[in-house]
């Protein structure tokens, strides 16, 4: 696929992107920093050849197949950020550059691909110590560790990448509720409750395998027994629970 040459992206938001993603991104759009719905019919008929629909008439009077604008606003709607939810349809109807990007690392869009990557082949029956994990750190940062937020969306999404292994830094709330946050920096914190109850609903709609919650616990003894009790609450029956030995 031919790509011309960009700009180097000026927005704070994709100025340390890679520069072949910007460049595929740079062209869908038309030089903009967003992808419209007609841009982004175009992309997948006459870039991505995805399946075509429908059967329209160009102005040479040749026949083309096109995906059709259904299509298109159903793809807008899987890979928006949940952030765009109750504002004006203009609005919804364009992808910004990491929602775009997303399509295209999305493992569902890319049919080329060794067959081993598209199923199960290991044995799985062996000790979870025997495997590679994918992996993640600081798992709640919306964006960087030091004047970011913490979210529970950056949780689903990782989760729904397939990362099994969550990491959550805790520290005593106001209420006597724990949040979590990335201390000493100026991050905004946000409900430890929300990221499990989180983890809970996400964790196993990529993938069947166990999800490791690894914590990092700076809270009180007393907030402790809240982490306890909610973890009790929303992960129920899944929660692992070793087997007693000798009674114990």
């Amino acid at each position: 696929m031919m790509v011309k040459s960009a700009p180097q992206p000026t927005s704070k938001n994709i100025r340390h992107t890679p520069s072949p993603l910007y460049q595929i991104f740079y062209q869908a759009s038309r030089g903009k920093n967003y992808v419209s719905l007609q841009d982004l019919q175009a992309f997948l008929c006459f870039v991505q050849k995805d399946d075509l629909e429908t059967l329209t008439e160009l102005h040479l009077g040749s026949f083309q197949k096109r995906v059709t604008e259904s299509t298109c606003k159903a793809v807008l709607a899987k890979y928006q950020d949940d952030s765009r939810c109750g504002r004006e349809e203009d609005e919804t109807m364009v992808m910004d550059y990491h929602e775009f990007t997303r399509m295209l690392l999305d493992a569902a869009n890319n049919q080329v691909a060794f067959q081993k990557t598209n199923a199960v082949w290991q044995d799985m029956s062996l000790p979870l110590s025997r495997y590679f994990i994918c992996s993640s750190h600081n798992t709640y940062l919306a964006g960087n560790q030091f004047s970011s937020s913490a979210t529970p969306q950056a949780i689903k999404k990782a989760l729904l990448l397939g990362v099994r292994n969550v990491e959550l830094d805790c520290y005593d709330g106001e209420n006597g509720f724990p949040v979590v946050t990335h201390k000493p920096f100026a991050v905004s914190p946000c409900s430890f409750e929300e990221c499990i109850r989180t983890v809970s609903i996400y964790g196993h709609q990529c993938s069947a395998f166990p999800v490791i919650l690894t914590l990092e616990n700076h809270c009180s003894l007393e907030q402790q027994r809240v982490q306890a009790e909610l973890i009790q609450k929303y992960f129920g029956s899944k929660l692992y629970r070793p087997e007693k030995v000798d009674g114990k």
